[in-house]
């Protein structure tokens, strides 16, 4: 990889991070409803805490607000090896190919997941990130998306616990990443989503738990 090629990626990474840190829920709650999302609840700019102490219809707006920002990355992410700012763009043949660079989706990802954690236009507040790193694999490998939601089903289903069972979700994302792809770049990009996963998690109350989102199910929450 030249110098040319890294300066391209960090370009792309800043973007995605822009991308990721537009406060969906933050606005959609101030324009809807005249609302600091960041002093209610649980303070998250995710889909929970909009949806539940917000309402409905901005909740949903800001599930829909992050998919089309995840889309949007990762579309750039599929263009990128054509050409990239500063260096040249134009528009590719195919334009809809996001797995052809497994370096651009992987740096695409983490940047917007990145963004949507810590949002430079809500001063570093944010959402779990969940959503959009859903959005994203819903986007570009739906199958991937949907192995690991099996991963999660059967480990909250084995183990009745949500916190335990997103510890293993998290261990598996590189796994399942590097695995279906047959790739070392995807399973350390797998690895860094995950780490930043964690590390919110972590760090940030957990909306779900707080909300009583796990009980109706029978789940206990306790870690």
């Amino acid at each position: 990889m030249t110098p040319p090629d890294i300066l391209s990626y960090a370009v792309l990474g800043v973007v995605a991070y822009l991308l990721g840190s537009v406060p969906v829920a933050l606005i959609m709650s101030a324009v809807l409803k005249r609302t600091d999302l960041r002093r209610i609840g649980s303070g998250n700019l995710g889909v929970l805490n909009t949806m539940f102490n917000v309402g409905k219809l901005p909740g949903l707006l800001t599930i829909v607000g992050h998919g089309i920002l995840a889309a949007l990355t990762v579309f750039l992410a599929g263009w990128f090896p054509e050409g990239w700012f500063p260096w040249g763009w134009q528009y590719p043949a195919d334009w809809w190919v996001p797995m052809r660079d497994d370096v651009g989706l992987m740096v695409a990802m983490a940047g917007l997941t990145a963004g949507n954690m810590w949002q430079l236009f809500a001063k570093f507040r944010g959402s779990r990130g969940s959503t959009t790193v859903g959005w994203a694999l819903l986007v570009a490998a739906p199958l991937m998306l949907l192995v690991l939601f099996g991963v999660w089903l059967a480990a909250i289903l084995a183990l009745r616990r949500n916190v335990p069972a997103a510890r293993v979700l998290h261990a598996a994302i590189p796994v399942v990443f590097g695995l279906m792809q047959g790739s070392w770049t995807f399973a350390i990009g797998g690895a860094v989503i995950a780490v930043l996963l964690t590390l919110k998690v972590a760090f940030s109350g957990d909306d779900a738990t707080a909300l009583g989102v796990y009980r109706r199910f029978g789940i206990n929450e306790n870690r």
